[in-house]
């Protein structure tokens, strides 16, 4: 059951209006404020005036507060509520009647109308700024002249106090007085942090009043910024008639923004998302955003057939390929169980264990021989000799360390290998002959140049590099890694990316060879990030990824300003 709540208006033309709402029973609130079942705008009506509530198998009223109500014309702060009732709260009056279908109906007519009492009693509230001796013309030409002094003739007169007559800026330095210094006042926002080591020196950048920065005071410092690509081939990349605040805005720190490197998505989008309709000879592919379906796959760029740089898709078929001059199969250094150390026994590798981000996490500090694999890869050539190492990377000083190891064992005679002749077998001490010592020297020679088959053929190098040659005349393949597998991206943040593991981007654990190219593809960094506009993962920008000025380009403006490639 419902309660019916019904308006009463009278209309100047005689008749009554009557709108009907529908209550849900149970506490009924009336008044003027906004959240009250039964709303009565009028100001002589409390905000929570009274309320209706059931109660012992009735309906109660009771005012709120101090707020006067009347029942069947006695003033009462709480009454039982029965048809045909009467209430009076303030200018309103409510009966309460039968209505078929409903509990009970509330009719409700405003009885006593505020009429001109509420016009005369603004009237008389009101103060005038001219009864006050505060008229609003002197006070808006006083002000006016105020700030015309404080905001544009002052700061205008410190800026040609530090001038000379060419309109030179000759206080570059020098300590400011109240009139050199009251251009401070035009100042809009934070200077960028690389600014702020002559940010008080405005005149460093605006070199003439309600002039905007022109390039000539960019470029007194920053001459060789590069083009974003080359305007031989792209008209259009020229920026012609672009001066360099129209990207670069200063004063914005305030804001939160990026002080002068614009992270907008538009500034990239606006060409690269039509680039094939701009320049159609491109081979440069349309891009959007990052979102799945609006950039293209990875393009990296791995080392081919005689060290030359092969860029190419990820997706491409075959996939790409490392021809690097190494051999190394990740997954038996990944192996779960782990691997045999010859001193430690069992171990368990991780990433980690060879790959560390270079200072500032920013890209991978190399992975070197004799720090990450010499503990187990040990380039010890004669058991009975553990401290004598050969030199890594270097094939004739190798052969000379075995050359010279042999033979001084020779000449003492401490040889003790059962098939090598006699002479070199000797009790140590006993003296021989030269033609005996030229004899220990050939066996030493032959001695040197067996062994160096077996460690750069079989034993040594040959488990990680591809040999060549024999008798002392080994050739070990060149070892040509890709420094940087995406060039025209910036290099990765490793350090931002630690609470992931490695290998949920890079598969490496099932990696056979050394020539699998183990980068992510653009689906493994889509899983966390998203366009500009992403929700639901991390907003992700073009900047975010690639640099705009590119340093093998040209300048991207001339000295004198203007483009380079206009001069």
């Amino acid at each position: 059951m419902t309660i019916l709540v019904s308006y009463l208006t009278k209309k100047q033309r005689g008749g009554v209006a009557r709108r009907d709402i529908e209550v849900a029973p149970g506490e009924i609130r009336l008044g003027r404020g906004a959240d009250c079942e039964v709303h009565l705008a009028d100001p002589r009506v409390l905000l929570h005036h009274a309320t209706i509530s059931p109660r012992g198998g009735g309906w109660f009223v009771e005012a709120q507060g101090t707020a006067e109500m009347r029942v069947n014309g006695a003033v009462t702060g709480a009454s039982s509520v029965r048809l045909g009732d009467r209430l009076a709260l303030g200018p309103y009056e409510l009966q309460v009647t039968e209505a078929p279908g409903h509990d009970f109906a509330i009719t409700i007519e405003l009885a006593a109308p505020l009429g001109d009492d509420l016009e005369q009693l603004k009237k008389r509230s009101g103060t005038q700024l001219r009864s006050a001796g505060l008229g609003k013309r002197a006070w808006s030409w006083t002000l006016a002249i105020v700030v015309l002094g404080f905001f544009l003739a002052l700061p205008l007169a410190g800026f040609y106090a530090k001038t000379d007559a060419g309109g030179q800026n000759y206080m570059a330095g020098a300590e400011r007085t109240w009139l050199t210094g009251s251009d401070i006042v035009w100042i809009s926002g934070k200077i960028a942090g690389p600014h702020r080591f002559f940010g008080d020196n405005c005149e460093a950048c605006h070199q003439k009043p309600f002039v905007m920065v022109q390039d000539q005071a960019c470029l007194a410092c920053h001459s060789g910024i590069e083009n974003h690509a080359d305007p031989a081939r792209f008209d259009f990349a020229a920026f012609s008639g672009q001066l360099c605040q129209s990207c670069h805005k200063e004063h914005n720190a305030s804001l939160g923004k990026a002080a002068l490197v614009s992270q907008e998505q538009r500034f990239c989008a606006d060409c690269h998302s039509g680039l094939k309709a701009r320049a159609p000879a491109t081979e440069l592919v349309d891009v959007a955003n990052f979102s799945p379906g609006a950039h293209p796959e990875f393009r990296v760029s791995v080392m081919g057939e005689g060290a030359k740089i092969v860029r190419a898709s990820l997706d491409a078929s075959p996939k790409p390929q490392e021809v690097s001059g190494l051999k190394f199969p990740h997954d038996k250094h990944l192996k779960k169980e782990g691997i045999r150390n010859p001193e430690k026994g069992m171990v368990k590798l991780e990433c980690a264990s060879c790959h560390a981000p270079a200072p500032g996490g920013i890209g991978l500090l190399p992975v070197r021989m004799e720090t990450h694999c010499a503990e187990c890869h040990s380039l010890r050539f004669e058991p009975k000799a553990l401290d004598r190492v050969l030199p890594h990377a270097k094939p004739e000083q190798a052969l000379m360390v075995m050359r010279d190891f042999y033979a001084g064992q020779a000449l003492r005679g401490e040889v003790t290998d059962e098939t090598a002749p006699a002479l070199v077998r000797r009790r140590p001490g006993v003296p021989f002959t030269e033609p005996e010592r030229l004899e220990a020297l050939a066996w030493a020679e032959r001695k040197a140049l067996e062994v160096g088959d077996q460690v750069f053929g079989k034993t040594l190098c040959a488990s990680c590099h591809t040999v060549t040659g024999g008798q002392g005349k080994w050739e070990v393949a060149k070892v040509s890694l890709t420094w940087h597998w995406m060039p025209k991206a910036k290099l990765f943040p490793h350090d931002r990316h630690e609470p992931v593991a490695c290998v949920a981007c890079h598969d490496a654990e099932p990696s056979t060879a050394a020539s699998d190219v183990l980068m992510p593809s653009i689906k493994t960094c889509q899983q966390c990030h998203g366009g500009e506009a992403a929700t639901d993962k991390v907003p992700s920008t073009c900047i975010a990824c690639h640099e705009f000025h590119l340093p093998h380009l040209s300048p991207m403006r001339a000295a004198g300003g203007g483009s380079a490639m206009a001069k």
